[in-house]
């Protein structure tokens, strides 16, 4: 992964810092990712972009990063709130937000926040995300319960079920179709899996999932944002099914929807090249920036 050479930064927000890969030129692409998993699942999708962007890849704090936020809100909405600050401590504009798995639903809760910082977005793209009612997904209902009821008891129970070659085998075989490399996959998971604090800030952002003060409330907004919007699904993810993506493409008024036969919801590692080409289109439709109505 990263043939790109990336620049590795650090920036203060609110709470503590965050610390980000910065490659290219052109209009700013801000990635936020899922629970648990690095922010160098990206790499590849950022490797075959075949037109100027200048990308960030974020450790945000849901469980792939090593650094903690010890006095930031850790909660959805909260993280939410932090990729907005970041955006705004660098002074972004005509920003295209890209979101995967929770990052997705970060990303709605950020481009329907009552937050200035809203009007430097000109471009989202949401590839088999957590939206309406599936955040969280039922599948992972008990643990966000567990997370609220007993969070050193879900900081242990997450150790068990992403530890080793056998649990990180396991967890892959969940969000994706195909066979990632193990070094790959150990590589995107070793943050959560050697680092407590990492673990524990997971179980407090899965804490505050809960779709009817998060993406049930953002979707009133979805109609008040008017620039292009790039929904790519994987239609073999039982989680997220292809209806969900079919759903977020009615809802937003400037939606594409593109369909990936077969896969499921880490596309990122699934089909880089096809999101690559979505996200390169989207680039393009961006570059002449059209002003959101956001209320």
């Amino acid at each position: 992964m990263g043939k790109k050479l990336k620049s590795k930064k650090r920036i203060e927000v609110n709470g503590g810092a965050l610390n980000y890969y910065e490659v290219g030129t052109g209009i700013p692409v801000v990635f936020v990712q899922g629970i648990w998993v690095s922010c160098r699942i990206w790499d590849d999708t950022v490797d075959n972009l075949a037109i100027n962007a200048r990308t960030y890849q974020v450790e945000w704090p849901i469980g792939g990063h090593r650094e903690s936020l010890k006095n930031a809100d850790l909660s959805p909405h909260g993280v939410a709130a932090l990729v907005l600050e970041f955006i705004e401590r660098l002074d972004l504009t005509n920003v295209i937000l890209v979101g995967n798995d929770s990052g997705g639903a970060i990303c709605q809760l950020a481009v329907t926040a009552d937050n200035p910082a809203v009007d430097r977005i000109a471009g989202l793209l949401l590839t088999n995300v957590d939206c309406y009612e599936k955040f969280p997904p039922k599948e992972m209902i008990p643990l966000r319960d567990l997370c609220i009821s007993n969070p050193s008891e879900a900081n242990n129970v997450f150790a068990s079920l992403l530890k080793g070659p056998e649990g990180v085998t396991q967890f892959m075989k969940t969000v994706c179709s195909k066979t990632i490399p193990l070094d790959q996959a150990m590589a995107l998971l070793a943050n959560v899996n050697e680092i407590e604090q990492s673990r524990a800030d997971s179980v407090t952002f899965i804490a505050g999932a809960d779709s009817q003060t998060t993406t049930l409330q953002a979707v009133s907004r979805f109609a008040n944002l008017t620039y292009p919007v790039t929904i790519v699904w994987g239609d073999g993810d039982e989680v997220f099914p292809i209806s969900d993506g079919e759903k977020l493409a009615r809802d937003f008024p400037n939606a594409t929807l593109v369909r990936l036969e077969g896969l499921k919801t880490f596309i990122p590692l699934e089909d880089p090249k096809a999101l690559a080409k979505a996200l390169n289109e989207l680039i393009q439709q961006v570059s002449i920036p059209a002003p959101a109505i956001n209320k």
